[in-house]
């Protein structure tokens, strides 16, 4: 049985807020993740259409307006159901918000190891996407590295 609980802030860190069948996947991953000896961290799972917006208009933003993203799917009951995640080793930090090189390099192994266990669940990562140049880049990744996202998700 789902049990729905109100979502009030205009994002979500939940997993309960994921379609279970890209879940079940996720938390395939995660798994491997923390084999390897990784902390993974989901710092968004569903959030508002209004909220992808607002991302959108950051320069290191997302590219998918509101509606059009996979954190922003709900079920046929209007709950949240998204197929996507972003996930980072420890957390989302400021650092990582605000691209500071040393935080990110150190990210990177546990990125590309992120991309490997997606790849390997059948889903997609955003490591893979180098159409834009991002701070990512210089990494070798493409421009949105800590998500990952159903196969059904486009």
């Amino acid at each position: 049985m789902f049990v729905y609980v109100a979502v009030a802030a205009p994002w979500s860190t939940d997993l309960a807020h994921l379609e279970i069948g890209f879940r079940r996947r996720l938390d395939t991953v995660l798994e491997a993740l923390r084999s390897d000896g990784y902390t993974p961290v989901v710092s968004c799972t569903w959030r508002s259409a209004a909220l992808q917006d607002v991302l959108v208009q950051l320069p290191s933003g997302t590219q998918a307006a509101g509606g059009q993203s996979c954190h922003n799917r709900v079920d046929g009951e209007g709950r949240p159901a998204a197929t996507a995640a972003d996930v980072w080793d420890g957390g989302l930090t400021l650092g990582l918000f605000l691209g500071d090189p040393r935080t990110m390099a150190a990210q990177v192994g546990f990125l590309r190891a992120l991309g490997r266990h997606a790849d390997a669940a059948g889903l997609r990562w955003g490591g893979d996407w180098h159409g834009s140049p991002s701070a990512w880049s210089a990494h070798g990744l493409g421009w949105d590295p800590a998500h990952v996202e159903s196969g059904r998700c486009r």
